[in-house]
C-alpha cells in the first residue's frame, strides 16, 4: 500500500503574514533578556525585596531592623559613643547600598 503525503489545498491552515509588522523591540534593551551593565539579580536580592515589603502596611524583618537601626543612629550621642556609632553606620550603609544595587538590577 502506497500512503500520499501530498495535502490538498483544503488541508493547509492560513496563519496571518507578519511580513509587515515592524519589529519594536529590535532595539530595546530587554531583547538580549538583559540590561547592559547590569548584574543578575541573585536569590539573594529576591530574600532582601521579599523581606523588605513583607505585607502590604507590614514591613518586614530587615525593613524593621533597618529602622531601628536608623533611628539609633539619629537619636544616639556621638559623642559617648563615637566608635560604636560609626560601626553601626558603616553597616547601615551596607545595607543601603545593597538595596540601591537591587534598584538597579
Amino acid at each position: 500500500a502506497v500512503v500520499s503525503t501530498q495535502s490538498t489545498g483544503s488541508d493547509k491552515k492560513t496563519s496571518p503574514s507578519t511580513e509587515n509588522i515592524p519589529n519594536l523591540c529590535e532595539d530595546s534593551p530587554m531583547s538580549e533578556g538583559l540590561l547592559p551593565n547590569h548584574d543578575p539579580v541573585t536569590a539573594e536580592d529576591l530574600f532582601l525585596l521579599c523581606d523588605m515589603f513583607y505585607l502590604p502596611y507590614q514591613h518586614g524583618s530587615r525593613a524593621v531592623q533597618m529602622l531601628l537601626e536608623l533611628n539609633w543612629l539619629i537619636n544616639c550621642n556621638r559623642k559617648e559613643s563615637d566608635s560604636d556609632w560609626s560601626d553601626k553606620a558603616e553597616q547601615f550603609k551596607l545595607k543601603c547600598t545593597a538595596i540601591d544595587d537591587l534598584v538597579t538590577k
